[in-house]
């Protein structure tokens, strides 16, 4: 079960796309496992053109994690924002971070 639920566009005309997996996927920069039962999240860009895979990421850990807004700002970053439940880990030195609750949001700037 693979969806995406939003798409941000950059000033290079990029497509940034964000949704949500269980089992596994893979959207042009290898193939990502789901290991528990809940949704995993991902972010992915393409090139403007040609639609080619220019980079992507992965949001896993336990429970829920589900991007649920997407943008990009003029210097070409991404900027991601959802909720999750239990764990995420949003690729930082920090990862993975735990839920003080139920479902905690998250934010992350991903450069380009």
């Amino acid at each position: 079960d693979q969806k995406a639920s939003r798409v941000a566009v950059d000033n290079d005309g990029s497509p940034i796309f964000i949704g949500e997996f269980l089992g596994t996927l893979d959207v042009g920069g290898g193939t990502w496992q789901n290991f528990d039962s809940t949704s995993d999240g991902y972010v992915v860009k393409l090139g403007p053109v040609t639609g080619e895979h220019k980079w992507s990421r992965y949001f896993g850990g336990l429970g829920i994690q589900r991007p649920r807004a997407v943008a990009a700002d003029i210097n070409g970053n991404v900027i991601v924002a959802g909720h999750f439940e239990n764990s995420i880990d949003l690729g930082d030195v920090s990862s993975p971070h735990d839920s003080a609750g139920m479902l905690d949001a998250f934010v992350v700037k991903i450069g380009k």
